[in-house]
């Protein structure tokens, strides 16, 4: 049989090393959330905008968390954005934008998982992009 979460359909895929990886990624942002979480009580802060980025990319230009294009901003808070850029079918190097989207992204991984490989096209299980894209995109647009 084929497995049912390495994603044995992406040619670049290494088994097992991309699943380790993907894993080790998952489990970092969902930590990261929580840790802001847990400061932001601390500090009695609390976020309306949140930035999730990865330190191992090189960001060569800038972008503005509040452009949902480039004629439109997002004073409301009620968008994310992805850059337009890597898109497998869409980027997961990176996301801005409301508080309740971002969390989404960054801490129902996991939990929406097993929903997906079993309604998902078979073979790509947790290719992070497709995941991303199936998964967690349709629920943050849900928020409204």
């Amino acid at each position: 049989g084929k497995y049912l979460y390495y994603p044995w359909m992406a040619k670049s895929f290494k088994y097992p090393t991309s699943i380790d990886n993907i894993v080790k990624q998952w489990h970092s942002i969902d930590a990261v959330w929580k840790d802001m979480e847990r400061t932001s009580l601390a500090l009695n802060k609390d976020y309306s905008r949140v930035a999730m980025l990865r330190n191992d990319v090189v960001y060569a230009t800038p972008f503005d968390v509040y452009n949902t294009s480039r004629t439109t901003r997002d004073e409301s808070f009620e968008y994310v954005g992805v850059p337009s850029w890597a898109r497998f079918p869409i980027n997961d190097r990176l996301i801005y934008g409301s508080y309740r989207g971002v969390k989404i992204w960054s801490t129902e991984r996991f939990e929406r998982l097993e929903s997906h490989v079993l309604t998902y096209e078979p073979g790509y299980g947790m290719h992070s992009e497709r995941f991303l894209n199936h998964s967690i995109f349709p629920a943050i647009r849900k928020l409204g």
